[in-house]
């Protein structure tokens, strides 16, 4: 970030794998699985932040919405 409250920091993301399913039958759910990590550097130095998202599967028949 450039200015401002959290100037010199830098960002790094990554992303889980997703996948949209029940498309043949209209029944669509999306599944993800993985984690999310988000970590931060610069800023105050010596600072490192971690941020780690847990995506838990969920299995249920009651998830996902009907197209018409």
């Amino acid at each position: 970030m450039t200015g401002g409250f959290g100037e010199g920091e830098r960002y790094h993301i990554t992303h889980p794998a997703a996948s949209v399913n029940g498309l043949f039958r209209g029944y669509f759910y999306i599944t993800v699985g993985g984690s999310t990590i988000i970590t931060c550097t610069g800023g105050k130095p010596g600072e490192k932040l971690r941020a780690i998202i847990e995506y838990k599967e969920e299995v249920s028949g009651d998830w996902g919405f009907m197209v018409p």
